[in-house]
């Protein structure tokens, strides 16, 4: 059966939902409906921290894991950065983006941002910067996302527009997803859920001849710094 729609949710700080954006982007092209809303599944606590040294020694280990799922031919470029954000900021800049109907173009300038060059996603005025740079550099970002062309000092709120979002991919999420990203809800009925969502999308993939990565060689940048 072809499948219609795609909901999935996934966070920018997570290796799998990286993954899991590069193999949605690759269905939408080929005419799925994708939905991608955006959580941030381990928010920092209050009077708790988590040393970054710890984080970055189990990313690196997850990051084999990640690597071992890719198809034939499919790449997932990253060069880790030493240090791994809180999203609270992506989160809220990729809700902003949704709202005004460029959010496929900014969840991969996120990603990217963070597992190419190293951007720190968790620092607001970061993610404001990279936004307002692809406004001033594309005519058709600013008319869908008026105002930021005009830079400034990042917003100390989302919008309410941005916050309604927020507050309902949240719940979303909480109600299926098992605090567990990424999440993908198949034509509104099958839930996945972690690995078995990135094997299912990469199922997809290759059933419709699609595994490979367009234009590129078989192999992933694994660069680090």
């Amino acid at each position: 059966m072809s499948v219609g729609r795609i909901v999935a949710y996934g966070d920018f700080n997570c290796p799998w939902s990286y993954l899991a954006s590069r193999r949605t982007e690759r269905l939408a092209d080929d005419g799925v409906d994708v939905d991608w809303r955006a959580v941030e599944h381990e928010p920092p606590q209050p009077g708790s921290s988590v040393e970054q040294p710890s984080r970055l020694g189990d990313l690196v280990s997850e990051m084999d894991e990640v690597v071992a799922m890719l198809l034939p031919g499919e790449q997932l470029p990253y060069a880790l950065a030493g240090f791994l954000p809180h999203t609270t900021a992506a989160v809220a800049g990729y809700a902003e983006a949704y709202g005004s109907g460029v959010s496929a173009r900014v969840r991969k300038l996120l990603f990217e941002a963070l597992w190419l060059h190293g951007f720190d996603l968790g620092d607001r005025s970061v993610v404001h910067t990279l936004l307002v740079d692809a406004v001033r550099s594309d005519s058709s970002f600013g008319k869908a996302l008026p105002g930021w062309e005009y830079g400034g000092a990042a917003p100390d709120q989302p919008s309410s527009r941005a916050r309604r979002l927020l507050t309902e991919w949240l719940h979303e999420w909480h109600d299926i997803g098992e605090k567990t990203v990424p999440v993908v809800v198949v034509d509104d009925a099958e839930v996945l859920r972690g690995k078995d969502a990135i094997a299912w999308l990469g199922a997809e993939l290759q059933a419709r001849g699609l595994q490979g990565a367009a234009g590129g060689s078989p192999a992933t940048a694994r660069a680090g710094r």
